[in-house]
């Protein structure tokens, strides 16, 4: 993209001013810049927002007007200044951004953004004990989120188990899996708050390295009040989530899985599709004046 970008404004700007053998320190007043930067994508990759650097040059000389103030006086009366302070600024930004030099912005890290789906997680959450009080009529209303490390789509959520403090939910879900290695499965127990912020009950996670591929582990967690191992409050925690876990990797050849969404697996067409048949995927972004 080579956009026309025009700014205008009056910042706070303190500069030193060199010129004919003297120095001194002014201020830049009614700033004016006019740029014709060149913006590029780089790399194309498949998470959002589907692209790794953005990378920003100049295609020529920006054009800066502006004004200088020294103690009250006007320094652009000066004869010859404006000018020589005009160029100078113009060259120095010249020489840092004038195409073929960048200026280099990271979005995103290009090897975790291109790594694919190995496998799923089958997660159900079975149930919690001993949850704490939360409500001032000594209730709670649990339920829980989860969600796997290094992944940017939004948590899942349980049901909401009204008035107890030992829930039992049984709720399905699947996870798309990048890097069984490095990745773990977060859980999050809250209560459930009709105004406000939901109070957090209790967390822990579960590393995905400690599991068995293709076997159903029954995993009881003693939940933390933080996952700071040095947080003397973790030590008087006694509630405990269970869960059922089975991480299932691709064989290969599998075509079950080709990519993954928000609503978490994308899967092939079945038997029967006609010819040419193919996938609506929708995203439902937001909601306005619901009742």
């Amino acid at each position: 993209m080579e956009p026309s970008v025009k700014w205008a404004g009056n910042p706070s700007i303190t500069v030193v001013v060199k010129a004919y053998g003297l120095k001194a320190t002014a201020q830049v007043i009614d700033l004016q810049v006019f740029a014709l930067p060149r913006i590029m994508l780089k790399q194309l990759v498949p998470s959002f927002p589907c692209f790794a650097k953005i990378l920003i040059s100049l295609m020529e000389k920006p054009h800066v007007d502006f004004g200088l103030k020294l103690l009250g006086a006007d320094l652009v009366a000066i004869p010859g200044l404006y000018g020589f302070v005009q160029e100078t600024i113009k060259t120095q930004v010249a020489n840092m951004y004038l195409w073929p030099k960048v200026l280099e912005v990271q979005i995103m890290d290009p090897a975790k953004a291109r790594k694919k789906p190995v496998g799923i997680l089958y997660v159900n959450v079975v149930r919690a004990v001993k949850l704490t009080k939360k409500d001032l009529l000594g209730k709670s209303d649990p339920y829980v989120k989860l969600k796997l490390t290094e992944d940017k789509l939004p948590s899942k959520k349980t049901s909401v188990k009204r008035s107890n403090l030992n829930p039992e939910w049984n709720d399905e879900f699947k996870l798309v899996v990048k890097d069984p290695e490095s990745q773990a499965l977060e859980l999050t127990v809250y209560d459930w708050e009709q105004v406000g912020k939901h109070d957090t009950i209790g967390m822990n996670v579960i590393p995905l390295k400690d599991l068995t591929p293709d076997e159903t582990k029954s995993v009881t967690l003693n939940l933390l009040k933080s996952m700071d191992a040095n947080d003397p409050a973790n030590e008087k925690f006694q509630i405990q989530l269970t869960v059922d876990v089975t991480y299932k990797p691709f064989k290969e050849g599998d075509s079950d899985v080709e990519t993954s969404d928000e609503s978490g697996v994308i899967e092939k067409a079945p038997d029967g599709t006609p010819e040419g048949g193919g996938l609506l995927v929708v995203i439902v972004h937001e909601a306005q004046d619901v009742e």
